[in-house]
């Protein structure tokens, strides 16, 4: 698991706009442009000194002002550069530290994680999606499992104990570690005698997932 993945899904991406979409991308940039063509001539030659004119401020300490501006944002772009070179270095040692630990606790599969932060941040969300996978795969099958289960060996067994509810049908509490029946499962219902049109006289239990089987 590597940085090589994204960097092949970025030149597949490009080999499709270069065949696809670039043709039409350099036809709309040339519209575009002969469109602006009338606004950037309706433009004076020196906007700056036009502005000034109006303004009544002086174009040359103007330039000042902007050349001043131009010298702080390149000092900032440099001292950041300096800031992400020391912060690289140290994501570099913290790496080697990572990669080390894992290959002294499972020799392995040692040389699976390249020594570089993006490599290791790559496998570490590799790794992430597949246990939330996993889990969520777990969970689904517990709570079929359990529902299962209820609704077999529990609910059948036990439906005369469940209470009277005021039509004389007989129905069971949902237990309170299932799952609620806003849940992905399928709410339990009564059934209905389709010959008058009047629910029968029987149980579904509110645990059960498959009310129509029991």
């Amino acid at each position: 698991i590597t940085t090589d993945i994204l960097y092949e899904t970025a030149d597949l991406m490009h080999a499709v706009y270069s065949k696809y979409l670039s043709e039409h991308v350099d036809r709309l940039s040339i519209s575009l442009s002969r469109a602006m063509d009338p606004v950037m001539e309706a433009l004076p030659a020196d906007p700056a000194e036009q502005v000034c004119e109006r303004v009544g401020c002086d174009k040359e300490e103007l330039q000042s002002l902007f050349s001043q501006a131009k010298a702080l944002a390149a000092r900032a772009a440099q001292v950041a550069r300096a800031a992400a070179g020391a912060a690289e270095e140290r994501l570099a040692r913290l790496t080697e530290v990572i990669v080390d630990v894992f290959e002294d606790a499972m020799p392995r599969y040692k040389g699976i994680i390249l020594r570089t932060p993006g490599n290791l941040s790559v496998f570490v969300i590799y790794l992430t999606v597949v246990l939330y996978a996993l889990l969520r795969i777990t969970w689904f099958a517990l709570q079929l499992c359990t529902s299962f289960v209820c609704c077999v060996c529990c609910c059948r067994r036990h439906r005369a104990q469940g209470s009277e509810t005021p039509n004389g049908v007989t129905s069971l509490k949902r237990p309170s570690f299932l799952p609620s029946e806003s849940s992905q499962f399928t709410p339990a219902h009564r059934r209905f005698d389709h010959t008058n049109d009047q629910p029968a006289q029987r149980s579904t239990p509110e645990c059960c997932l498959f009310p129509n089987l029991f």
